[in-house]
């Protein structure tokens, strides 16, 4: 990513300050009038090649790539993926520039308190000037909150390689015992070449990541961003009968296209509401309501339909399996959509 005519395109480029990105602290010089500092910019959307993250976890970071603040995140992950632009000026004068492809990657699992490894990648892709050709270096600093705690490479150095090679360190998070905790992991860098330290540092930070060990899930403790809904995609493929149903009647009620999860205690209860009066029409039939029983808007209220038992039984596991794997509470919203 070519960062041309630097002092020309300043008025364009958003600086990390304006995001709240940086930390307090004063620029560094290496003589009278030599100062050094930077900028975030935006990534390519090619650069989303260069991710060092799983596969199926791509388009959180490239939801990161298209988003204003760089930042983007799910359920289960969260991403950051900017440009870092290193400018070396002498007497106001711009004498070298250095662009650095970053990505910071964070996910956790539904079943474990272990956040999955945090996975940090650095990449030169530009220099120019008196910074062509010159070592960069970088320091990085991990530290957490509310609970979490950084468990491996909560500090390091090392030297970004140019591209398209690519450098990560992989930061061990956790939120060890019992409480549910509302953790935020965040890490510092700092750059450094020429002798010059480009500060203040770069700061970047997670979601909220709430891990707890609640009973009445399917697993014991686990993992999940609270702050971001969910949303159950119904198959029309799998599940045409139901698919059918259900879409009706979110055209009907479209304030249902957002359900809250309630106890199981709850859901017998709203089921038996939902469904009084039901007469099979054979041995295979059974009653479907909707809203669902294990949501608070179902109950009274719920419209009963007629469908396969064997239809009914694999979507209600299907819409179980959803819950387990967004770790959702009771209480906790999500949406729904008929594909």
């Amino acid at each position: 990513m070519k960062l041309g005519k630097a002092a020309a395109g300043a008025a364009s480029i958003l600086t990390a300050a304006a995001l709240g990105l940086l930390s307090a602290g004063p620029a560094s010089a290496a003589s009278a009038g030599t100062r050094a500092g930077f900028t975030i910019e935006r990534l390519p959307a090619h650069a989303l090649a260069t991710l060092e993250v799983p596969s199926s976890e791509t388009s959180t970071c490239l939801a990161a790539l298209l988003s204003p603040t760089f930042r983007a995140a799910t359920r289960l992950d969260w991403c950051a993926a900017f440009a870092t632009v290193l400018i070396v000026t002498v007497d106001d004068e711009v004498v070298g520039t250095a662009t650095i492809d970053q990505d910071d990657y964070a996910s956790w699992k539904v079943s474990s308190r272990t956040w999955n490894p945090t996975i940090q990648t650095f990449s030169e892709v530009d220099a120019t000037g008196e910074l062509e050709d010159q070592p960069l270096a970088v320091d990085g600093l991990s530290t957490c909150t509310s609970g979490c705690h950084v468990t491996s490479n909560g500090n390091y150095v090392l030297i970004v390689p140019v591209g398209p090679a690519v450098a990560h360190r992989d930061v061990g998070v956790d939120s060890p015992g019992k409480a549910t905790v509302t953790g935020q992991l965040t890490t510092e860098w700092l750059y450094s070449a020429l002798g010059l330290a480009f500060l203040p540092e770069i700061r970047m930070t997670t979601v909220g990541v709430r891990c707890d060990s609640q009973t009445g899930y399917k697993y014991p403790a686990g993992c999940a961003n609270p702050s971001f809904t969910p949303t159950y995609v119904l198959s029309s493929a799998d599940y045409p009968n139901i698919a059918k149903f259900d879409k009706a009647q979110l055209v009907k009620h479209p304030s249902w296209s957002t359900l809250t999860r309630v106890s199981p205690t709850q859901a017998s209860a709203n089921r038996r509401v939902a469904c009084k009066g039901f007469h099979r029409r054979s041995p295979a039939d059974s009653c479907d309501e909707f809203p669902y029983a294990t949501t608070s808007q179902g109950g009274k209220g719920a419209v009963q339909e007629h469908v396969n038992i064997t239809e009914n039984k694999a979507q209600g596991g299907n819409l179980g399996g959803f819950y387990n794997a967004n770790r959702l509470h009771y209480g906790e919203k999500f949406h729904i959509k008929v594909s």
